[in-house]
């Protein structure tokens, strides 16, 4: 039963901390997608180039536009066919900036973009770049949408 499984189930002795805690973590998470809403909201007709499709989410629940992927797939290298169509995305202006990952290689961005018309910036979606802690998420969502504003610079 997944009832019993509940800390206040299983410590009712700290059921109100636990309902409080829970409560203030709603409100964080609130204000964090209000800031980040705002924050994003003239971005929304961003040409975005990123290396895999790690960001379906953040995308529909911010009205950022992902233009295309660098990678087929997350394991899979970007043959001929995918480098010449990222390519045409940028000779026709339909893309503006180009987002790396600490955890990959940033030499594919020189054979897509060898004359760097593209914005490149650092989006870190698994937080490897922030401190372990409580507020590893917030920073980590603040982060990206910091790095989506860099794209307008």
């Amino acid at each position: 039963d997944v009832t019993e499984n509940r800390p206040s189930a299983r410590y009712p002795q700290h059921a109100e901390a636990f309902a409080q805690n829970k409560k203030a973590a709603q409100i964080k998470l609130q204000e964090l997608d209000a800031s980040i809403k705002t924050q994003i909201a003239p971005l929304s007709d961003l040409g975005l180039i990123v290396y895999h499709d790690a960001y379906t989410y953040f995308e529909e629940a911010y009205g950022i536009t992902v233009k295309t992927t660098v990678l087929d797939h997350h394991d899979a290298s970007s043959g001929v066919n995918r480098i010449q169509m990222i390519r045409h995305l940028v000779d026709h202006g339909e893309v503006t900036c180009i987002a790396h990952e600490p955890q990959f290689d940033k030499k594919i961005l020189n054979t897509i973009d060898p004359r760097q018309k593209l914005t490149r910036i650092l989006m870190d979606p698994i937080g490897v770049s922030y401190p372990q802690g409580a507020d590893q998420y917030s920073q980590m969502m603040h982060g990206l949408a910091e790095s989506l504003s860099n794209c307008r610079q």
